[in-house]
């Protein structure tokens, strides 16, 4: 049994209303994903876990409380899988998120993210999370070169 670990974040719930990217979008579509993947494999995938992170960026987040508990949840067995609609949902720092995917493997838990395919037990698959890894910290970058320049051209920044 899948045993899974559902992990959904926006950094401010109107941008994710706006980018159809929601809480309630990103909770619906990982519940599709467990009832499909038990259809097609046979096998249970029940969520056993759910990890919201409401106005949270994704620079912090793996500092939250909600990844503290699955954090825990991971270590005392409580999930087996860890499940997100897409890569920068987890973190947009590199470093956080190969340190995440390392964590994961210590524990012999599955990482799972629609958007992006990841088997982070070969080689290729550590490859692709670091790439895939960089482009989100890459993406948060230029969001906040462009929200400095926003500033400038108001006049409002120091």
């Amino acid at each position: 049994m899948k045993k899974c670990g559902l992990v959904i974040r926006v950094s401010t719930e109107g941008k994710g209303a706006e980018s159809g990217n929601s809480l309630t979008d990103q909770l619906r579509r990982l519940k599709e994903h467990l009832k499909c993947k038990t259809e097609a494999t046979g096998e249970p995938w029940v969520e056993a876990g759910r990890y919201v992170l409401k106005g949270v960026s994704g620079k912090n987040s793996l500092r939250s409380k909600e990844f503290a508990k699955l954090f825990e949840d991971v270590k005392t067995g409580r999930i087996n899988t860890v499940m997100c609609t897409a890569l920068d949902r987890i973190s947009r720092s590199v470093n956080e998120l190969l340190n995440f995917s390392e964590f994961l493997s210590q524990h012999r838990v599955e990482f799972v993210c629609l958007k992006q395919s990841f088997d982070t037990t070969t080689p290729q698959g550590k490859l692709l999370t670091a790439v895939m890894a960089a482009l989100a910290e890459f993406e948060r970058e230029q969001m906040c070169e462009r929200m400095r320049k926003a500033k400038r051209a108001r006049g409002t920044e120091n």
